[in-house]
Order: structure tokens, then sequence, then C-alpha cells
């Protein structure tokens, strides 16, 4: 058994070069030495523990927002998180230009035959903004892209559709919208698909 831990120079070094590669800021150091997180992650460390890939049900009753309801879920399962799955694609409407006016219902034809992601992943993902993909975040023309989750689609009380979205409001955190279904549908972004 180890002594009292001393951390010489060299041992700071490494563990900043460690964090470093990992893509850690000095506000996930300073997190990762508040609380309890360290006595959870010992246990991986010392190998009596193994991390567990995350797991998404798919299956589940997806939120409901405000008067809506569902009109569609699409389930897939139990999904574990693997953004290298994730494809995000873009109809033939949204190919012609980056900012598109699109007609819902060719999209959704399209996406028709593809394993679209629904919502659940979504509101996954914004408990866990950490895993969002960096490409995510990207911007066309000054304005966030939107990623859409096909896969759940909701109606109000007037049977309008509407499909959600994940994006990053304008206070830098991530978010939810939802766009309602046109021959006009304005998309600033692609859906989440999954790769075969």
């Amino acid at each position: 058994m180890d002594k009292e831990l001393m951390l010489d120079v060299g041992q700071a070094n490494e563990l900043k070069l460690a964090f470093r590669r990992a893509g850690w800021t000095n506000r996930d150091v300073k997190r990762l030495t508040e609380g309890f997180t360290l006595e959870h992650i010992l246990p991986i460390v010392r190998g009596y523990a193994e991390v567990m890939p995350y797991t998404i049900d798919c299956d589940a009753n997806p939120f409901v927002p405000y008067d809506w309801h569902v009109m569609e879920h699409r389930k897939m399962g139990l999904f574990e998180w693997d953004p290298t799955r994730i494809e995000l694609f873009w109809s033939s409407d949204q190919r012609a230009s980056s900012f598109s006016i699109a007609d819902s219902d060719k999209v959704r034809q399209e996406l028709a035959e593809k394993v679209v992601l629904n919502a659940n992943v979504l509101d996954w993902l914004l408990q866990n903004p950490h895993l969002i993909p960096d490409e995510w975040m990207q911007k066309v023309n000054g304005v966030s892209l939107h990623t859409y989750f096909w896969g759940t689609i909701y109606a109000n009380a007037h049977g309008d559709l509407f499909v959600r979205c994940l994006h990053r409001s304008k206070v830098v955190r991530w978010d939810w919208g939802y766009v309602g279904f046109g021959k006009n549908w304005v998309c600033c972004g692609p859906s989440a698909v999954l790769v075969s």
C-alpha cells in the first residue's frame, strides 16, 4: 500500500499532459476535485470496476411538451451512445442551399427508410451536453445549426405537426426547439440518422 500521496512536479506534469490529451479544461479539472467525483473514479483506476457505455432507452415514452401529444415515436430499443454511428443527414432540398426552405413532407419521405434518432436521444443529450459532438456546434452563415430528431413527431390540439431539434442558444448553452411541418418548412440543420 502506498504511503500518503505526495504529488511531485513530474507527476503534476504527467497529469497536465494527460488532461490535455483528453481535451480537459481547467473548469473540468476543478469539477473533478469537487464532491465525491474522485472517490467514484478510484475503483475504475484500480481495476475493481469498469465504465459502462452510455445507454439511452429509446423505447421509453418521450417527453411531451406543452399541450402536445405524440403522433409517431419510432422505438429503437436500448441505444449505446456512439457519435461515430450517427450521420447528420441533409435532404436534397437542404443540400440546394445552406439555409433552406424545404417541404417537410419531402424531407420526411427521404428519411422514411433511414433509422432516425428519436426525441429520447435529444433529451438525453440535453442532460449530457458534454457528449454532444463538436461538429454539431457549427454555424452556417452565422446561424447555429439545428439537429432534428425525426424519430418522434408531435401534434398540437389543432393537429399541426412538429419535430423537435437540438441547438445552441444565444447564451451559449444547448437547448431544444421545434419546427412545424409545411411546404415552407424553414430549416437550418440536418437530421440525426443512425449509420447502417
